[in-house]
């Protein structure tokens, strides 16, 4: 086929979207790793785990059993691989995580590797989303679309983590790709190759089920005129249907075979979630929030699209809701029942919006081409100079918030300042009380200090009365929205900051801000300040 100017055009803008991505994505892309002298694991609490798992798995004594299921366990699978290859390379000395005490910069090498996967997948999904709007609508959609998947904020902060969200993306994104073929052709080899990717996407991650439907309504759109219920039965009774769900369950035990080799740890994964003492940790963001779909709409879509795109992804979904063409009723079958899911379950994290950027942004790239080509305005030169004017602006501004977030995780982690402020000014031994330490704790010398792990109990504080204290905003800022629910912790805050026995004396406070403005940072999602905790340090008023 000859490549005419528009083609060129076409293959130039996509070139322009593939860079930006590239540049956030790779910005900061060393965000709280270990450098030599100051050893920890990665302060993203997930990445430092997922790390202990693969290290762990061992090809030579063929021990490939993760023993942790409560996300999917191909990405473990596909890391180890990239991790060995790394290895035979000679870029990086593989062991148990646990091993790099003295020589940290492997450990940072082994993560640097891990987000690059990430951010390889990401670049892929950009273009994927390009092939998708193509395919749904034009490529004009498809450009419009792969540009805003380039500057989505929780695309482009979630690449800089070694995290199963951006490679459920991507396979979901094939997996609508392939979804569009049973739709358009109906061969057999579209059925098994569906299948096949969306049972990756779920051993990926199991919200991905999810997902299963949208395969179902492509073959439904297959049907012409107005069906009778025996065909529609009948075509529901497909054999294409059975080939479909049967190779999603192949290719989920593909990317997932100890669910079956080790059924017992795997259903005490899938459980684990919905444990009792496990919930009260993981879901205190979707707590006494109301319903949590209201909450991911509002505030969570807020900080994760920033104020433009949230507002036009809104507008795409209504829009969509209210034309159901065949191409919106395809992406809302994407959109609406992981939604739902994701209220039934509670969850309250930005990253769980990172599967949805795709049919997001197609929404809004459709919404303005239904503007600009809409009967009776076509010939209204403002109007669609407007409509341009506004999708331009959207982009700027979501490339600008994405890059003052990420350039702001280029810089040195608060945790790192403050671990070295306590080396510079708390005297050796001292005693050292901590509320709930995790990753948001800065790294301290338990040879130097003594440090007592005394929850948010306040007499336990007034019982063992450490000279210093120190607590981030991660450990009160739940329970101090909360009084009633949490009366404990919000005493303990009051006699903490209250009282007379401590005073503060340091505080490390950073957000991301863009030419001297400061981002959004009311009340962010748990997961989206990460990078800048606010870490506070009391001083006993006694104490020399």
């Amino acid at each position: 086929m000859r490549l005419t100017a528009k083609h060129w055009q076409s293959i130039a803008l996509l070139l322009v979207a593939i860079g930006v991505a590239a540049v956030l994505r790779l910005v900061g892309i060393g965000w709280g790793l270990p450098t030599v002298g100051n050893y920890h694991q990665s302060f993203h609490p997930d990445e430092a785990h997922k790390l202990r798992v693969i290290t762990s798995l061992d090809l030579s004594q063929l021990q490939l059993n993760p023993h942790w299921f409560v996300k999917g366990t191909l990405q473990f699978y596909i890391l180890g691989a990239a991790f060995k290859v790394a290895d035979l390379a000679g870029l990086v000395e593989l062991r148990s995580s646990w091993a790099y005490a003295d020589n940290p910069d492997q450990l940072a090498r082994l993560y640097l590797i891990g987000r690059v996967l990430t951010v390889t997948m990401s670049l892929a999904t950009v273009v994927l989303t390009f092939v998708l709007g193509s395919l749904l609508y034009n490529r004009w959609v498809g450009l419009a679309a792969a540009l805003l998947m380039s500057v989505l904020p929780v695309e482009a902060v979630n690449a800089h983590y070694m995290k199963t969200d951006v490679p459920m993306a991507f396979w979901l994104s094939v997996g609508g790709i392939l979804a569009i073929m049973i739709w358009r052709h109906g061969s057999w080899r579209w059925y098994l190759a569906t299948g096949l990717v969306i049972g990756l996407a779920t051993a990926t991650k199991y919200s991905s089920l999810a997902f299963w439907g949208v395969p179902l309504i492509a073959h439904l759109f297959r049907l012409t005129g107005s069906p009778n219920p025996t065909l529609l039965l009948r075509h529901l009774l497909s054999p294409r249907l059975l080939l479909l769900y049967g190779s999603a369950l192949l290719g989920f035990l593909a990317g997932c075979p100890y669910c079956l080799l080790a059924f017992d740890e795997f259903k005490a994964g899938i459980m684990e979630p919905f444990e009792p003492n496990t919930r009260n940790d993981l879901f205190l963001d979707g707590m006494e929030r109301g319903p949590i779909l209201a909450h991911y709409l509002t505030n969570i879509m807020y900080y994760s699209l920033g104020l433009p795109l949230h507002v036009l992804a809104l507008a795409g979904m209504a829009f969509a809701l209210w034309r159901r063409r065949k191409a919106e009723v395809f992406l809302l079958a994407w959109l609406v029942p992981y939604l739902v899911s994701a209220n039934a379950l509670g969850y309250g994290f930005a990253r769980y919006l990172v599967p949805l950027g795709p049919p997001m942004m197609l929404l809004v790239a459709a919404l303005f081409n239904s503007i600009v080509k809409a009967p009776g305005l076509v010939s209204i030169r403002p109007v669609k100079a407007i409509a341009l004017a506004s999708l331009g602006a959207a982009l700027l501004y979501s490339a600008l918030y994405s890059f003052a977030y990420v350039s702001f995780m280029a810089k040195e982690d608060v945790r790192d300042e403050a671990s070295r402020w306590i080396r510079d000014n708390i005297p050796s031994n001292s005693r050292i009380g901590l509320a709930r330490p995790y990753f948001y704790t800065p790294t301290i010398d338990e040879k130097r200090y003594l440090l007592l792990k005394l929850d948010m109990d306040a007499q336990a504080l007034r019982n063992e009365e450490p000279d210093y204290f120190l607590i981030t905003n991660y450990e009160y800022r739940q329970y101090l929205r909360m009084p009633d629910t949490f009366p404990a912790e919000a005493a303990f805050m009051a006699y903490l900051v209250g009282g007379r026995e401590y005073k503060e004396i340091q505080t490390f406070e950073r957000s991301p801000s863009l030419m001297g403005i400061k981002l959004p940072n009311a009340f962010p999602p748990h997961d989206w300040m990460y990078p800048y905790p606010t870490i506070r340090i009391f001083k006993r008023t006694d104490s020399s």
